[in-house]
């Protein structure tokens, strides 16, 4: 019959498993906090950044349409149609609002708005969320704040911003990040609202 280990040597393994263990945790703290504290304030960086761009964007008038509306031109993306089919069946959209589409040579963005308040975004949201408790959702990347929401699956893209009573959906196939063009929107839209709020005035 084999002899039973004793318990102070079963206890000095242990330990001495334990200490390599933290040695290890701690050679790699160390060598990776630089590059995670820089990750860090990068984040916190592009946040402040997303921050701004909400709280500056300049809203369209009251009486604007989808024509005066979407900008001709985004970053090195023409505007190649607009119209009033707003549903997106994907994250179950299913209001009224705005479509118009962008190309460039090697992408195309649907970009979708809405006129809605914070109680409605957030009900929006939320009908997101509720994709992930469904048995065959897909397998996808959420990402959610009070004005902003990122929805990535294998199939699709989808960055959704709220500010000042409008939701936007920026939607693509491709791959690539595609933030930039939601933020070049963003930029070339409030620009050209506040041209047009200029224009109006007395």
């Amino acid at each position: 019959m084999a002899k039973k280990p004793s318990t102070a040597f079963v206890f000095t393994v242990g330990c001495g498993i334990t200490l390599a263990l933290a040695i290890i945790v701690v050679g790699l703290a160390v060598s990776f906090v630089p590059n995670i504290r820089q990750w860090f304030f990068q984040q916190l960086a592009i946040e402040a950044q997303r921050q701004a761009l909400v709280d500056n964007w300049q809203a369209p008038a009251d009486d604007v349409s989808p024509g005066a509306f979407f900008p001709k031109k985004v970053a090195n993306y023409q505007l190649s149609l607009h119209d009033t089919k707003a549903d997106i069946p994907s994250i179950r959209f299913d209001i009224p609002g705005w479509h118009a589409c962008y190309d460039s040579a090697d992408s195309q963005i649907e970009v979708f708005a809405y006129k809605v308040t914070d109680l409605e975004r957030e009900a929006l949201f939320g009908r997101i969320e509720k994709l992930d408790d469904e048995e065959d959702a897909p397998s996808q990347m959420l990402v959610m704040t009070s004005f902003r929401c990122y929805l990535k699956t294998s199939t699709h893209q989808q960055h959704l911003w709220w500010m000042k009573d409008w939701l936007f959906v920026f939607q693509t196939t491709d791959s690539q990040d595609r933030e930039p063009f939601v933020r070049a929107f963003l930029s070339t839209t409030s620009k050209q609202n506040q041209s047009q709020a200029a224009e109006e005035k007395p």
